[in-house]
């Protein structure tokens, strides 16, 4: 709680995990995780904490408040900029993010950064990790992927790989996902259904390619 109030998210997520690591029923740390989560953009990561305190007190009114305002959240994430600005929802600069030059970032920093401003758009998000080298994904995260980044770059590479056809830089990202410090953690939070979108990709992409993902499909499952 005294990180929330510091509004040093990460570390409280870090905190709340290695508290659910020893007591995977405590109520506060799934709560107080969802609540960093959100507080980072991490919607998809604070719905599954939410639903899981949920879970294991059906009564409890904070946390069904706190889902409802994620449910609601991630149902702007995905609605579209024109008419978002036309509504007034959406500020200028989230606007201009969609019409900005992309660049190859220099280090963690700049990716996070760019990676604030593309993840909502899946075209986006693939015309950035177009300039990514897929071999220093790793380094970019170092220890903060969750399983909402793998979700989103999920989403950016089944758009990528229908719209354009390029199945090796699906193969490359997520590969080198498997290689990042937090993969093991952050898949732990995927949802079925994320999980089931990735091996879905991966079986199309072999089906269509003759390229062999089963390796890739086990670290996934």
């Amino acid at each position: 709680m005294a990180l929330l109030k510091l509004e040093r998210f990460a570390e409280a997520i870090d905190s709340c995990s290695r508290a659910l690591a020893i007591d995977p029923a405590n109520v506060k740390a799934l709560w107080r995780r969802g609540t960093a989560s959100f507080s980072l953009g991490r919607l998809n990561n604070a719905k599954h904490d939410f639903e899981a305190g949920l879970n294991i007190e059906p009564g409890n009114k904070i946390l069904a408040a706190e889902l409802e305002r994620t449910d609601k959240a991630l149902s702007v994430k995905t609605a579209d900029i024109p008419s978002l600005l036309r509504k007034g929802s959406v500020g200028i600069h989230d606007a201009n993010a969609a019409v900005r030059p992309m660049s190859v970032p220099q280090s963690p920093q700049d990716f996070e950064r760019a990676w604030r401003e593309h993840r909502c758009s899946s075209e986006r998000l693939y015309n950035y990790l177009e300039l990514v080298s897929a071999a220093r994904i790793p380094d970019m995260f170092r220890a903060s992927l969750e399983a909402d980044h793998i979700a989103a770059i999920v989403r950016a590479l089944s758009f990528g790989y229908a719209t354009r056809g390029n199945s090796q830089l699906a193969l490359d990202v997520l590969a080198a996902l498997t290689k990042t410090e937090r993969f093991s953690l952050a898949l732990l939070f995927q949802s079925n259904s994320d999980k089931k979108a990735i091996i879905d990709v991966l079986q199309r992409i072999s089906a269509d390619t003759g390229a062999d993902t089963s390796a890739l499909q086990a670290s996934y499952r």
